[in-house]
C-alpha cells in the first residue's frame, strides 16, 4: 500500500470514528455531587472522545481537514451568528458598567440560560446558534453553540466543550463553554444548561459534575 492510499484509508477511519462519537443529548436536571467511579458506556465513550480528539489535534494535517459535525450540522455552521444575534449581544454588553470581559460574558450567559428553553429541536437539522436564537429553544449543544456565537459576534474569545455532565442520577454526554478573560489572563468554564439549577458561571467545583471535557472549537 503506497503512502497516498494509506492516508486516504486513515482519513476514512477518522471520519467513521467521529461518526460513532456524535453526541446523544438527554434532558438535564443537575445536582452538584462528587463524581463517582464511572464504569458505564457513556464514560468510556467520553474518555475515548477526549483522547481521540487530543490525538487528532496533535496532527495538523488531519485536524485541519476533518470537519466536526453535531446532529448533521458542521460545528463552524452551528456557531455562526447573524445580524440579529450580533445586535442583541451588543445591546446586552454595550453598557458603561460592563467594562471587563467577565461582565460582558456574564450578561450573555444570563440571557442564554434564562431565555432559551431546554427542548428537543423540531428536526435533526434544526440545530445550532441561529435556529436556537429565533426559536428560543434547543438542546445543551444548541445553547452552548448560541453562547459561542454571541461571544464571537462581539469578539470575546470562547470555546465549545463536550464531555460528561451529571444529571442528578447519571452521567450523560453534555456540552458547555469556556471564555477567556484577558484582564485576568485565564479561561473560565460556564454552563448555560445547568445554569437554571444554580450559578454555573465560573462556579467553584464545576468539575464535580463535568468530566472528560474536550474542546471542540475555539474562537478569538
Amino acid at each position: 500500500m503506497n503512502s497516498r492510499a494509506a492516508m486516504i484509508l486513515l482519513r476514512g477511519l477518522v471520519l467513521v470514528i467521529f461518526g460513532i462519537l456524535f453526541l446523544r443529548i438527554p434532558p438535564y436536571g443537575v445536582a452538584a455531587v462528587p463524581a463517582p467511579a464511572i464504569q458505564d458506556k457513556s464514560a468510556a465513550a467520553a474518555r475515548t472522545h477526549a483522547s481521540f480528539g487530543a490525538w487528532i489535534r496533535s496532527m495538523p494535517f488531519l485536524s485541519s481537514r476533518i470537519p466536526v459535525y453535531f446532529h448533521g450540522v458542521a460545528l463552524e455552521e452551528a456557531v455562526r451568528f447573524d445580524s440579529g444575534i450580533q445586535q442583541l449581544t451588543r445591546e446586552l454588553t454595550d453598557h458603561p458598567k460592563f467594562l471587563h470581559t467577565r461582565d460582558k460574558a456574564y450578561q450573555i450567559y444570563l440571557w442564554v440560560t434564562w431565555q432559551i428553553e431546554y427542548a428537543q429541536p423540531f428536526c435533526q437539522d434544526d440545530t445550532g446558534a441561529i435556529s436556537t436564537f429565533y426559536k428560543r429553544k434547543g438542546l445543551c449543544f444548541d445553547k452552548a453553540a448560541l453562547f459561542a456565537a454571541m461571544c464571537r459576534s462581539v469578539s470575546i474569545p470562547c470555546r465549545l466543550v463536550t464531555g460528561l455532565g451529571y444529571t442528578g442520577s447519571a452521567w450523560e454526554e453534555h456540552a458547555w463553554n469556556s471564555v477567556f478573560l484577558p484582564e485576568e489572563g485565564k479561561w473560565i468554564d460556564l454552563d448555560t444548561t445547568f445554569g437554571t439549577q444554580g450559578d454555573y458561571f465560573d462556579a467553584p467545583g464545576i468539575e464535580k459534575d463535568h468530566l472528560y471535557g474536550y474542546i471542540q472549537g475555539e474562537w478569538h
